[in-house]
């Protein structure tokens, strides 16, 4: 049967009329946006595979209205491959699976439409999609118009099964000027992993948004053992390609993978899926969820419903993050910054971990490209608090993790004087029964003078927890220098914790809290590890 289809395919091409745009044509088709931002949705993929019905599709799009997505801007359901009968009909038509789809395609964008949402469906450019199933190579006009018919509003087009040595421009044109032809306006998504450089080409045959990259997975990095590529290279592979992104074209990273639950996979931890989320909308990427979204926890919805990040992504200058540092600090950790110019001129500001352990990374107001002022004001879009500082940008960032702030420079009127609180090395061994000493560290980074610091440290019970120095139960921290990009105005002392001699062996974690300026607090932690054959290996008193 797909043997069949691929003959078809062949016999259609000789004959087809559809051809390659002329410079007019796409020039017109360039100036007509249908994805003026990046395009938010929810596909089937990256969970389901080739698990898929109506009734999924259903429950999705009313996962997609009570979980709150669709009021953050999620408005696409869409379908991946499996979903079509392994033969077109007796006219050419694709049609779909009568088991899995029994009431057609029309019925299911009807239910999705009915919910105030859109829906988008999936196909290759190529003889075969990537499942064996019929392309589209050949039957572009047929397929466009029967996309039309059935309601589709995208169409996402992948790029397996034989070319017939036609080159993807040739391939992805003869979609493009199809979908021209009907009366119906459906979002063109370039799925060619970023093989042919889309980016190049990929605007003047009308493609909305081009996948830059191949597929992902729930990973951190890519592994040897597991076929897929994480989230950090993916990073890695876009960086580059800001210039070519805007709105009405967008570079397409592929879709999240935040909240994903894979058994074959390790999956994400909750630092990463906030990564990922965020370093997307930092790149403007379109936002295309891939978990179970009918059955996710309260923390992954909490993330893909962010709306302060998403306002990011949906920024409407349409600008891509670019990377302004990539550095190894002083204690050989991997970091970097990346900063995106917002359209009101605020900076969207990303510091990314890339290490396994935590650390801090700073910059400051006038690297991510604002103009020097006497404060500033960082808002924290994790958790909607607003700081004034003198200039510096800094935060204490797990591993793998993304402290995510928006920079404006302005009225502190009503934010909390920014401040860190931390421990130098965040990890430590330790023998039962002996204890080892940390310096703690309080920095300024705000223009006024924080005075009355007090430091606690939440120790496990039966655990012996104290400062050896200043008391930290009032201290002061004199203001930072506007515009300063070096260090500010500490206040240190040293602070000693012991287990227990019967604490068992395993890693532990303790954590310190300032408070300070009438109420405002600020934490920092620390893994301590106890082994019985710590010995001189560790740090212990």
């Amino acid at each position: 049967m797909k043997v069949a289809a691929a003959t078809g395919a062949s016999s259609l091409l000789a004959n087809s009329t559809v051809t390659a745009a002329d410079d007019s044509e796409r020039s017109e088709s360039a100036d007509k946006t249908l994805a003026e931002s990046p395009p938010m949705g929810w596909n089937s993929w990256n969970t389901f595979y080739c698990d898929i019905d109506e009734e999924l599709i259903k429950d999705a799009a009313d996962a997609m209205v009570e979980s709150g997505m669709m009021e953050a801007g999620y408005e696409y359901v869409c379908i991946d491959d499996c979903w079509m009968a392994p033969e077109r009909d007796a006219n050419g038509k694709l049609q779909p699976d009568p088991e899995t789809f029994p009431n057609g395609i029309s019925a299911l964008t009807d239910y999705v439409h009915d919910k105030g949402l859109k829906f988008g469906i999936y196909e290759s450019a190529g003889t075969t999609t990537c499942q064996g199933l019929p392309g589209s190579l050949g039957y572009e006009e047929t397929d466009a118009q029967t996309f039309a018919d059935w309601g589709v509003d995208l169409l996402k087009y992948d790029n397996c099964g034989d070319h017939y040595g036609l080159s993807a421009v040739e391939r992805y044109t003869r979609m493009h000027n199809a979908l021209e032809a009907v009366d119906r306006d459906i979002v063109l998504s370039i799925c060619e992993w970023g093989d042919n450089d889309p980016w190049m080409w990929a605007p003047e045959v009308g493609g909305d948004l081009w996948r830059t990259t191949g597929d992902i997975k729930p990973l951190w990095s890519a592994q040897e053992d597991l076929w897929g590529n994480g989230i950090i290279d993916i990073i890695d592979q876009n960086e580059p390609l800001a210039e070519y992104a805007g709105p009405g074209r967008w570079n397409d990273p592929d879709m999240l993978v935040v909240g994903v639950d894979l058994p074959e996979y390790p999956n994400l931890t909750e630092a990463e899926d906030r990564t990922h989320f965020g370093m997307w909308a930092m790149m403007a990427a379109p936002l295309m969820a891939g978990n179970d979204i009918r059955n996710m926890s309260d923390g992954t919805r909490d993330i893909l419903t962010n709306d302060e990040v998403i306002a990011i992504d949906q920024d409407p200058a349409g600008n891509q993050a670019t990377r302004i540092q990539h550095i190894r600090g002083e204690d050989g950790l991997p970091r970097s910054v990346w900063a995106k110019t917002l359209a009101n001129g605020d900076r969207a500001v990303g510091l990314l971990n890339r290490s396994d352990r935590r650390t801090t990374v700073t910059t400051s107001a006038q690297a991510v490209g604002l103009e020097a002022a006497s404060c500033y004001v960082a808002r924290d879009l994790w958790n909607g608090t607003d700081w004034q500082t003198a200039g510096l940008i800094s935060a204490s960032v797990p591993s793998h993790g993304l402290a995510l702030y928006r920079v404006s420079s302005g009225s502190p009127d009503g934010t909390n004087p920014f401040a860190t609180v931390s421990l130098g090395e965040t990890e430590a061994t330790v023998a039962p029964g002996e204890s080892i000493t940390r310096s703690l560290t309080f920095t300024n980074y705000s223009p006024m003078t924080i005075d009355s610091v007090h430091v606690t440290c939440d120790a496990p019970d039966g655990w012996e927890s104290e400062p050896t120095s200043t008391t930290f139960t009032d201290i002061t921290a004199g203001p930072a220098i506007s515009g300063a990009s070096g260090p500010q105005n500490d206040a240190e002392t040293d602070w000693m914790v012991r287990p227990p001699r019967d604490a068992p062996p395993e890693d532990y974690e303790l954590g310190v809290t300032a408070e300070y300026a009438n109420g405002v607090s600020i934490a920092e932690s620390f893994t301590v590890t106890v082994e019985n054959n710590a010995g001189d290996d560790s740090d212990a008193d």
